[in-house]
C-alpha cells in the first residue's frame, strides 16, 4: 500500500530536442563524438515534501525478438547504456512547481534507435524524484518501500549515429596544359580539388590558376 493515497508530486519533462546526433568513423571507440540532450525537469508538489535528491537518467535497452527456435512472442532484452545526472542535491521541496535545467551526455558509441520486427534498440530520458532510501520504484507513479517514495516520468527520445568517411587525402594537386587551336597560346592550369566524400549533385570547389605561355 502506497504511503499517501494521492501522489504528493508530478513530474513531466520538456526538451529543448528529443534527437541526439553523434558522428564517428564507423568503430564504436572513444575517437566519436560525445553529444548531450538537454532541457527541463518539471515537478509539480502539492505540499511540502523532503526529498533526497532530483535527477535525470539517460537509459538505452536493445531487445532482440526470438521466433523459430523458440516459441512466437518470446524475445531477449539488455541494457547497453546508463547515465545519471543530478539536478538537485536534496532538500524541501515546497508546494508549488519546481523547474530543474539538465544536459545529460549521450555517449558517441551508442547505436542509432532502431525499431524493426524482430530487434528494437530504444532510449528514454527519466526524471526522478527520490524521496528518502528507495532502491526500486515504479515508472509513471509513487513506489514505497519502508516509507519512501520516488516519482518518476519516462519520455522516449531518438539517438542517430553518422558515419563519417576516412579521408585518404585532403586534395589533389591538378597540373594541365592546353594549347589554342591555331597555335598562338598555350596555358597552363594548375592548383588543387578537395578529395572529400561528397553525396551525388553536391558541389565541389576546385582552385585552379591559369597562365598563358608570354606568363599573362
Amino acid at each position: 500500500m502506497a504511503p499517501f493515497s494521492s501522489s504528493a508530486a508530478e513530474v513531466s519533462l520538456e526538451f529543448d530536442d528529443r534527437t541526439a546526433e553523434s558522428r564517428g568513423t564507423g568503430r564504436y571507440d572513444v575517437k566519436n563524438e560525445v553529444t548531450r540532450i538537454g532541457g527541463r525537469v518539471l515537478v509539480k508538489v502539492s505540499r511540502s515534501i523532503a526529498v533526497n535528491n532530483v535527477r535525470v537518467e539517460f537509459v538505452g535497452e536493445e531487445t532482440v525478438y526470438q521466433r523459430g527456435w523458440t516459441s512466437l512472442g518470446s524475445s531477449v532484452s539488455r541494457e547497453i547504456v546508463r547515465q545519471r545526472s543530478t539536478v538537485h542535491a536534496g532538500g524541501t521541496l515546497a508546494e508549488g512547481v519546481h523547474v530543474f535545467g539538465f544536459s545529460i551526455e549521450v555517449p558517441g558509441w551508442v547505436p542509432s534507435t532502431v525499431d524493426r520486427e524482430l530487434c528494437r534498440i530504444k532510449y528514454v530520458v527519466r526524471g526522478v524524484v527520490e524521496r528518502s532510501s528507495l532502491g526500486t520504484y515504479l515508472m509513471g507513479s509513487q513506489s514505497g518501500v519502508g516509507g519512501g517514495v520516488s516519482w518518476v516520468k519516462e519520455e522516449e527520445v531518438e539517438c542517430r549515429r553518422v558515419r563519417v568517411a576516412r579521408r585518404l587525402a585532403r586534395r589533389k594537386k591538378i597540373d594541365q596544359s592546353v594549347g589554342c587551336p591555331d597555335g598562338s597560346c598555350h596555358v597552363r592550369f594548375w592548383g588543387s580539388v578537395s578529395r572529400d566524400v561528397v553525396k551525388p549533385g553536391a558541389q565541389i570547389k576546385i582552385d585552379v590558376v591559369a597562365r598563358t605561355s608570354d606568363a599573362r
